[in-house]
């Protein structure tokens, strides 16, 4: 069990986390390389796992509570997103389609009727009919060549689109229905296909941040604003405002956590650094230590292991204040060092921590650069304190 100071009071854990987000310019690319572009979004993410951070990148922990946006996909990508949609469907294969001015599209593929593989192609036309419907009209049907629009009320919709989310409509429509879509809740308000490209539009217009740019050089802009506490690429933040920086400016924002195009700038709030990352940072300090244990005493790590000196395996134990410094940057400060039971050694520590990355020596300890380790940039740091197996900037 971590040791604990007199001093360290351990907060209980935010039950309520949610996060506001607010972007222009951004696209993401799902699970079977797709990939769909967001001109403009106004959300909130509300979680669906309350007892641990909202996970930015876990789609699906999360459902989206959309209050302004568009959404597009061309041709290309709207063909590999039938494809990822239909693999392993046993009654529908080789799906294909093609964007038509008039909000029409057409479709093709094979179809199984009674077990026997079928050709067909379609034309329909579409639209919006409600805050969750849209409706497909189908100008055309042929089957073997063969126009015969009659067959579709021989189609059961359910098998070719499981889950409800698709049913037969008058005059041989499709009513298509996302209301019951837990994952993602919004006012449905256009649809267009125009130029080789679906564009749908959900609820009113964004706020005046995603409508212009803040600055001429950022046509990109993300940010997000939690409530409670929220996991990013640079860790945990709490009641914060994060803006995302765009390293590549000249295409879209990629909201993708593999593609890392940018780095989060923290305007207010906290950040959280738990002790299992602090552990992963430390498990190899350098300078021929080898770390065995890290543990946590209010606003100290406690660090034990070994070092080889002439051969032998030396016992070696220190601790690491974190502190803000006067103006306002992360210090961390070796102290309480012991080799084989004896007090020295701190420098060789100091040392052997200025070579981790994002560190840089300064006096008695070193300095870490929030941005170079951690892909975030924070305003001075106030004050550092602790809770139960964690650390908290306050700004």
């Amino acid at each position: 069990m971590p040791i604990q100071r007199p001093w360290a009071i351990a907060l209980p854990r935010i039950q309520t986390n949610a996060a506001h987000l607010n972007g222009r310019n951004l696209v993401y690319t799902p699970e079977g390389g797709f990939k769909v572009s967001i001109p403009y979004v106004t959300a909130d993410m509300i979680d669906k796992t309350p007892g641990d951070p909202l996970d930015v990148f876990a789609f699906g922990t999360y459902a989206m509570k959309v209050q302004a946006a568009r959404i597009e996909m061309t041709q290309q990508d709207l063909n590999v997103a039938m494809q990822v949609a239909t693999a392993g469907n046993q009654q529908v294969s080789s799906l294909h389609g093609e964007l038509l001015d008039g909000n029409r599209l057409a479709v093709g593929g094979t179809l199984r009727f009674h077990g026997i593989p079928v050709p067909f192609s379609a034309r329909v036309r579409a639209g919006v009919t409600g805050p969750s419907g849209v409706r497909l009209d189908p100008e055309a049907l042929k089957v073997f060549c063969i126009p015969v629009r009659w067959a579709l009320r021989f189609v059961d919709v359910g098998k070719l689109v499981p889950g409800g989310l698709v049913a037969k409509g008058p005059n041989g429509s499709f009513q298509v229905d996302i209301s019951g879509v837990e994952a993602f809740k919004g006012d449905l308000t256009g649809l267009e296909v125009t130029n080789g490209k679906l564009a749908v539009r959900i609820g009113g217009q964004p706020g005046p941040d995603v409508a212009r740019s803040r600055r001429a050089n950022d046509p990109n802009y993300c940010e997000i604003i939690s409530t409670g506490e929220v996991t990013l690429e640079a860790g945990i933040i709490r009641n914060a405002k994060v803006v995302i920086i765009d390293d590549t400016p000249n295409d879209p924002y990629s909201l993708n956590k593999w593609d890392k195009e940018g780095y989060a700038r923290l305007e207010s709030g906290q950040v959280v650094l738990t002790l299992d990352k602090l552990r992963a940072r430390f498990a190899n300090v350098g300078g021929g230590f080898i770390v065995k244990s890290v543990g946590m005493a209010g606003t100290d790590l406690v660090v034990t292991g070994q070092k080889e000196i002439l051969g032998l395996p030396i016992p070696v134990n220190f601790k690491v204040r974190f502190a803000p410094t006067a103006d306002g940057r992360l210090k961390l400060t070796p102290h309480d060092v012991h080799v084989a039971g004896i007090g020295f050694g701190q420098s060789q520590i100091v040392d052997a921590m200025a070579g981790m990355a994002g560190m840089k020596r300064d006096g008695d300890g070193v300095i870490l650069d929030m941005r170079a380790s951690n892909q975030v940039q924070m305003p001075p740091i106030k004050r550092v304190t602790s809770e139960a197996g964690r650390i908290v900037l306050n700004t």
